[in-house]
């Protein structure tokens, strides 16, 4: 049998990656990216979550780089 861990890792700004959190248990790896989701702690411009099975998440902490003008970017709309 094939052991798969779950895994979070953070993204820091400058491109290299931290391991947060290697676990057997996917409900810890879940609370531990819902933590840094809620509360970012400034260290990570995106945080990854792999889960058994298959799920992934990925999110782009928008506190942790502030832009470099002060303005927010506009979206675009389908017209």
């Amino acid at each position: 049998m094939v052991s798969k861990p779950n895994i979070l890792i953070g993204i820091k700004p400058n491109g290299d990656i931290d391991v947060i959190i290697v676990s057997g248990n996917a409900d810890e790896v879940k609370q531990a990216f819902d933590a840094e989701r809620d509360n970012p702690s400034g260290n990570y411009v995106q945080i990854q979550e792999y889960r058994r099975p298959p799920y992934r998440r990925r999110r782009d902490l928008s506190g942790a780089l502030p832009s470099s003008d002060g303005k927010k970017a506009a979206k675009k709309r389908a017209s």
